[in-house]
């Protein structure tokens, strides 16, 4: 671990746990080719048991003056990520996943931006990269100012990292997640914003919802400059005999955040929308796996089980299903009648 020689611009944390080498090689690169160099890496080695992996690490933090790694005992993203706040001394904090990496002029054109508008949120686009194509995702339409000042904006932003909505959907990823975005350290330390290290998923999420709410100011750059890596073999797309509990976290956390601060049926109708949208990953890594361990007769009855008690109870009964994209409505109906076997059917050909 080295430190810095002065405080630098910008500070970015970047998680690490046994990640394919040449796709880390591919992220730290990208980082070491900004064109703003004003930065500090800390690499964050949540542990990793792959040799490889620690290799790389070690062999950046020792040629770049301005990376340092840090190895410790593997207890999850959210822990990392918190750690890296903890030591970061920059003024401005970025993110980036290990198997991502970025465009030379990302750090530039965000910090930029963030010091002509005044900010606490900087955000820009990206690309969704699958194994043989990139998908171009904007993260708000195009029509929308680079200054984030109305507050429809904002609720629609909320909107989004809530769950699905008429507003607007990017194709294929929300603006919940945390990379992709500056944020000004000294707007998290005010906030007390970190990482919820209770939940096994969506923790960049409800942190997102905090940190949207609580900015007084958010801009945009609508540049596509993050490459968001789509990796099938990802832990999310395997069978997971917990995700009911992880789930009943997440809405417990939200519920939380909702309680917090005023909000009006809009925003609610955005909560009832992200607790139906569970129920899908819920089905399909879970009831709807290969690897569930009961019958069709007991996986049904578990299911109907499951509906029958909150939050997803009242999301089903009070949701306005027609602030639902087509897609969603057509599966929130299956939901509701309970036709499960057609459910599984177009789950399995997705």
């Amino acid at each position: 671990m080295k430190a810095a020689a002065c405080q630098p611009m910008i500070s970015i944390i970047m998680p690490v746990y046994n990640t394919d080498s040449v796709l880390l090689t591919k992220c730290l690169e990208s980082i070491l080719r900004q064109t703003n160099q004003d930065f500090e890496l800390l690499i964050i080695d949540d542990g990793s048991t792959d040799e490889e992996t620690i290799k790389v690490c070690d062999c950046f933090a020792n040629i770049s003056k301005n990376a340092s790694v840090f190895h410790r005992v593997n207890n999850g993203v959210s822990a990392a990520r918190n750690y890296g706040l903890y030591h970061a001394t920059g003024s401005w904090i970025a993110f980036i996943d290990a198997d991502d990496w970025i465009d030379p002029s990302y750090l530039g054109q965000l910090v930029s931006r963030a010091h002509g508008e005044a900010c606490d949120i900087v955000f820009c686009d990206c690309y969704v990269e699958f194994k043989n194509h990139s998908v171009s995702n904007a993260f708000i339409p195009e029509t929308v100012s680079h200054q984030i000042d109305s507050s429809n904006i904002r609720e629609q932003l909320l909107l989004q990292i809530l769950g699905q909505n008429k507003c607007y959907n990017p194709p294929e990823i929300g603006i919940g997640v945390p990379w992709g975005k500056l944020y000004r350290h000294d707007f998290l330390l005010s906030h007390e914003l970190k990482f919820d290290e209770s939940l096994k998923r969506m923790q960049d999420n409800v942190f997102n919802l905090y940190a949207f709410k609580q900015a007084s100011a958010i801009s945009y750059v609508p540049e596509k400059l993050y490459h968001y890596n789509n990796i099938e073999s990802s832990a999310s797309h395997k069978f997971n005999p917990n995700i009911v509990n992880d789930f009943a976290q997440v809405h417990e956390s939200t519920e939380q955040f909702l309680e917090r601060f005023e909000f009006d049926q809009t925003i609610l109708q955005g909560y009832y929308s992200r607790v139906i949208q569970s129920i899908h990953p819920i089905l399909r890594y879970y009831f709807f796996h290969e690897k569930y361990p009961e019958n069709k007769k007991t996986m049904y009855s578990e299911i109907k089980t499951l509906l029958s008690k909150e939050p997803y109870i009242t999301a089903m009964r009070k949701a306005d299903y027609t602030r639902m994209p087509v897609k969603m409505f057509i599966y929130a109906l299956l939901l509701k009648f309970h036709l499960f076997t057609l459910m599984r059917l177009i789950i399995s050909r997705e």
